[in-house]
């Protein structure tokens, strides 16, 4: 009988509860990072409020934003309005496709500050991953420090132990995509 990997992911999380205590609010430190690598030209989404307007807000108010984006984390929330996106068409280079769908690609825009308690959370989330050791040492993309050279070179090392100790080796893909031969 195959057990049920979902019963045993709770009941690890049931015995191991993660320490939530440890979740502290954002430092205006953070903030200011985060909206300091505000890029002026970007194009704003459906809410019409683009980076200068923010770091104007942030300039004139310092704690407006980190206060705003204390109060989603302590109620563990996204607001709905920063996922909803403008869809625009972008024409691709081929003219003679301009007559189609097929010749043009959408875009998302997103609400800026949206984008700002996003990556407040992925800095957190990232650091905590690397301090706890929960990243595996087979993790090798969207890793800060390991590349794609690196997972070959991991591959032909695993390859080479094998055929020095005489096993065998089986390499297993999960990049989700699929090709005809």
């Amino acid at each position: 009988m195959i057990p049920n990997t979902r019963t045993l992911e709770t009941r690890s999380l049931t015995q191991n509860p993660p320490d939530t205590h440890a979740v502290t609010d954002f430092l205006p430190q953070e903030m200011d990072e985060v909206i300091g690598k505000l890029h002026d030209k970007k194009c704003p989404g459906p809410d019409g409020i683009d980076g200068p307007i923010v770091k104007r807000i942030h300039r004139i108010l310092p704690s407006f934003w980190v206060t705003l984006m204390n109060k989603c984390l302590r109620l563990g929330c996204f607001p709905k309005a920063w996922k909803t996106a403008r869809v625009i068409a972008i024409p691709k280079t081929d003219k003679s496709k301009h007559h189609t769908v097929h010749g043009y690609r959408g875009i998302s825009l997103l609400p800026i500050i949206g984008k700002c308690l996003e990556s407040l959370v992925v800095e957190r989330l990232k650091s905590f991953l690397e301090t706890t050791g929960l990243i595996p040492p087979q993790q090798f993309g969207f890793t800060a420090g390991r590349s794609t050279v690196d997972a070959i070179q991991k591959v032909i090392e695993s390859v080479t132990r094998g055929r020095t100790l005489g096993t065998k080796c089986c390499l297993v893909s999960s990049t989700g995509h699929r090709r005809r031969l």
